[in-house]
């Protein structure tokens, strides 16, 4: 946290992106746990007023700090009209999921990478595409064909990414809002789905975002730290199959 001390003049606003320092304090260096618990009690009090990125963030403030409650106002990230252009997709040599993040604990991406592995187990054609600089905590994905390190790009070649993928993979065990969210939300376009579950249909856990401005509460609404982003098919009629092994290992209809 950064910001004064101590209240003064002129008047204060504070941004919180979000808490995951309180709500997964092991993803965290020790250092950071030690500064933000003497630092940011006081930067909170201080404050004139204070911005919560997402209602997830908002409630996370109120309970860390009831006495600020009253000053905590919900105002969602936007998204840079740059990432509404027409663009090119990224054009690959096979389908890809796509990750953006920083490679650190609280991503989360071992679990992603063996989602992706019972995936490319089942006949899945997809690759894994990561996106983020160098990380800490001892992250690192693993050395396998079907994954893609990109590391650090810029805007031109991550909005491209965004338009070429399969989908968009935030398997974090805690955001505020979801940048990347966001900005495949921008890419992708609207309608979308907004997914609890990795890969899969599960009939209740996701959500059709019908205009940008609905993904904020979407997320919220959700209650999950993971989820996936995929454009929205409109197809004329959906047909489900459900199939189950009976106890000698055989299908059933």
């Amino acid at each position: 946290p950064r910001g004064p001390l101590s209240p003064g003049r002129p008047p204060t606003v504070v941004t919180v992106h979000d808490l995951a320092v309180v709500r997964h304090p092991d993803t965290l260096s020790r250092w950071n746990r030690a500064y933000t618990r003497r630092t940011l009690p006081r930067v909170l009090a201080a404050a004139d007023a204070v911005i919560a990125v997402s209602q997830d963030t908002a409630d996370d403030v109120a309970a860390f700090a009831p006495a600020v409650a009253g000053r905590i106002h919900v105002v969602p990230n936007g998204v840079d009209p740059f990432w509404f252009a027409d663009a090119e997709p990224a054009t690959l040599s096979a389908p890809y999921v796509l990750c953006v993040g920083t490679p650190e604990p609280r991503k989360n991406l071992p679990r992603l990478v063996e989602a992706m592995r019972r995936r490319r187990a089942a006949g899945a054609p997809e690759i894994l595409v990561h996106v983020g600089a160098h990380g800490w905590g001892g992250v690192r994905l693993p050395d396998e064909p079907w994954i893609r390190p990109m590391g650090r790009v810029d805007d031109a070649q991550l909005r491209a990414l965004y338009r070429g993928c399969t989908a968009v993979a935030i398997p974090s065990l805690h955001e505020g809002s979801g940048l990347p969210a966001l900005e495949a939300l921008a890419e992708l376009g609207t309608p979308s789905i907004l997914k609890t579950a990795g890969f899969g249909y599960d009939g209740k856990g996701q959500l059709r975002i019908k205009a940008p401005d609905e993904a904020a509460a979407a997320w919220a609404s959700l209650k999950t730290d993971e989820a996936v982003l995929e454009g929205f098919i409109d197809f004329e009629r959906e047909l489900s199959i459900i199939s189950a092994r009976t106890e000698d290992g055989q299908f059933t209809h």
